[in-house]
């Protein structure tokens, strides 16, 4: 409790909430993160203020598990962002006023691109996300970008990721935070902004042994062929911030592990020494463009890159002309 609390708790929700699944939605995709609406009243009991739903999940339940997962999360009084039903509400920017400071939240993801009529979200890296950014800065005192996308199971950001984040500090944002990789990465001060590239898990029902053998295979490492083990995931950590009416931000890191059961825990003794040293290590990393752990993330992208381009469906591209960017074609 005392690791989460604060006067505002933003978590990334990462799952749908409804009572009427359809089956063949989970005949569809195995690993499919539903739950019941009763999940509202437990995020509710936890102190949670806003969830962010630009994630690889919002849409797990469908357009309708969508719709009753932000009215769930309302009657929960918990603020949702980042995804909707149409474009103009997954862009929508709720702003808190805390201590005479308002400070405004804006939420990315790239797996289901938001339409004037289409359920999803925003990228970070489209020319609008920057313009809505802009546009967010001047709604508030302080502005908090949320963004999920990366590779599973690495400890350090792709190029895209980073130059994706630094575009958004240059527009305004005064605290980037991201999500998706499953596992903690370094954070990086670009012109005075922190950017946490990722938290890792707090709540992951897939570190548990049955669903983890059945998820490690269909992520991009698993994919490449790239070993990695429960350990990568079971890091994570909460981002205490603190925001000045001077216009500082001020972060503090709080390492946790997931246990067995795939509960957090703060570490105790040599543990929580170790994952502070780690943390640390993987921030020192933006200080040094030449360290190793760039080259190798640069030689995993190369290969990422290579098996999507083999492995490319043209009925799934098709199907997602909507979603098609010229950066895609680059």
């Amino acid at each position: 409790r005392e690791a989460i609390a604060g006067d505002i708790l933003l978590v990334n929700f990462e799952c749908a909430m409804r009572d009427d699944v359809p089956e063949e939605l989970i005949k569809e995709n195995l690993l499919a993160m539903v739950g019941p609406t009763s999940g509202g009243q437990a995020l509710k009991r936890m102190g949670v203020t806003l969830a962010s739903l630009a994630n690889t999940h919002s849409l797990d339940g469908g357009v309708e598990g969508l719709r009753t997962t932000i009215e769930t999360l309302r009657k929960a009084d918990i603020i949702p962002f980042g995804a909707g039903p149409d474009i103009d509400q997954a862009t929508a920017v709720p702003v808190i006023e805390q201590n005479g400071l308002r400070i405004g939240f804006v939420g990315f993801g790239g797996s289901y691109v938001a339409g004037k009529s289409r359920a999803g979200t925003l990228p970070l890296d489209l020319r609008e996300s920057r313009q809505l950014i802009q546009h967010a800065r001047t709604m508030c005192d302080f502005l908090v970008v949320y963004f999920h996308e990366g590779i599973e199971a690495i400890h350090y950001p792709m190029k895209s990721t980073v130059a994706a984040c630094h575009q958004a500090a240059e527009c305004g944002a005064d605290l980037v935070i991201g999500t998706h990789p499953h596992t903690i990465q370094g954070i990086e001060w670009y012109r005075g902004v922190p950017i946490a590239y990722s938290l890792g898990n707090f709540l992951f029902p897939l570190l548990a042994s049955d669903l983890y053998d059945i998820w490690q295979p269909q992520t991009l490492l698993g994919r490449l062929g790239i070993p990695f083990d429960r350990k990568v995931i079971a890091r994570q950590m909460v981002l205490r911030c603190t925001f000045s009416s001077d216009r500082t931000v001020r972060i503090e890191t709080i390492p946790l592990f997931a246990d067995e059961t795939c509960l957090p825990h703060v570490p105790h003794n040599g543990e929580s020494a170790e994952a502070t040293a780690f943390i640390e290590r993987l921030n020192e990393a933006f200080n040094n463009p030449d360290a190793e752990v760039w080259r190798e993330r640069d030689r995993i992208e190369r290969e990422l890159n290579r098996m999507l381009r083999r492995d490319i469906q043209w009925k799934d591209v098709f199907k997602r002309l909507h979603r098609l960017r010229w950066r895609h074609l680059v």
